[in-house]
């Protein structure tokens, strides 16, 4: 099943202010997405880099809910809400300050990148059959050298 398609399956992100507090830090759970998404993603991003004021955030939010799909050990209860709350735009927002929001919303899809990477290179088995590899053209897209076979805001 494509990573993307199994809704378990999360990455986790910790924003760069909260990477040397010591454990537990807050961490955000994204989903895998998939290349259309990480388009959407894209370009929502560079659309951020053009608005002013806080339409900006409203860009932002539709790039973090792509794939961010939860949070754990924030500090909730600081600002007034229970300790199970969801991740919402709300939420969010009443936790976390602008620029944090702009890093998430950037970030994320590195982590997430990374996470898949981590995940091919440790489960997958070397190839027995190097004939059904896929190799790189001279302009660095794969070619198969053997048999081919024919979705929270």
């Amino acid at each position: 099943m494509p990573l993307s398609s199994d809704p378990s399956a999360t990455a986790p992100y910790v924003l760069p202010s909260d990477r040397d507090k010591p454990e537990p830090r807050p961490v955000f759970h994204c989903r895998f997405i998939t290349k259309r998404e990480s388009d959407q993603h894209g370009r929502l991003i560079e659309e951020s880099g053009a608005c002013k004021g806080v339409g900006i955030f409203d860009v932002l939010w539709k790039a973090i809910a792509i794939g961010v799909v939860g949070w754990e050990n924030m500090p909730l209860a600081a600002k007034g809400l229970p300790a199970d709350q969801p991740f919402t735009r709300e939420a969010m927002e009443a936790v976390l300050t602008e620029g944090e929001i702009m890093k998430l919303a950037a970030g994320y899809v590195n982590a997430v990148r990374l996470a898949e990477d981590d995940r091919k290179n440790s489960s997958s088995p070397p190839l027995s059959n190097p004939e059904g590899a896929a190799t790189a053209t001279a302009n660095g897209m794969p070619t198969a050298t053997g048999p081919v076979a024919t979705a929270q805001p």
